[in-house]
């Protein structure tokens, strides 16, 4: 479930020490959900969570989203992705702005479900 799922990312985020974090998923009830979940259960460990929405396929949009992640600092991302074209679009948008590739500023830790 969400739950279980979005309860393991906060525990994993908090036994390594962070305390906030961006999550990164598609505009549909499920993402929403998944959302609420990640949030709640990582604000009682101490952790916040900046969440950047976008619709499948949108490129412009998952693009704009990455840059606010940038905006805020945080280099610790969980995404909930339906599909390898936003996957793809993710990724390539991550690379482009530094927060994923072969470079010094990079150090980021992304996971996806």
């Amino acid at each position: 479930t969400d739950t279980a799922a979005a309860d393991a990312v906060c525990n994993l985020w908090s036994s390594l020490g962070y305390d906030r974090a961006g999550f990164v998923y598609i505009n549909d009830v499920a993402g929403e959900a998944y959302r609420t979940d990640l949030s709640s259960n990582c604000e009682v460990l101490g952790i916040t969570v900046y969440p950047f929405v976008y619709d499948t396929g949108d490129a412009n949009g998952i693009d704009l989203q990455i840059e606010r992640l940038v905006l805020t600092g945080v280099r610790v991302v969980h995404s909930h992705i339906l599909g390898l074209q936003d996957l793809r679009l993710v990724v390539e948008a991550a690379m482009a702005h530094n927060l994923l590739g072969p470079c010094d500023a990079c150090a980021s830790m992304w996971s996806v479900s």
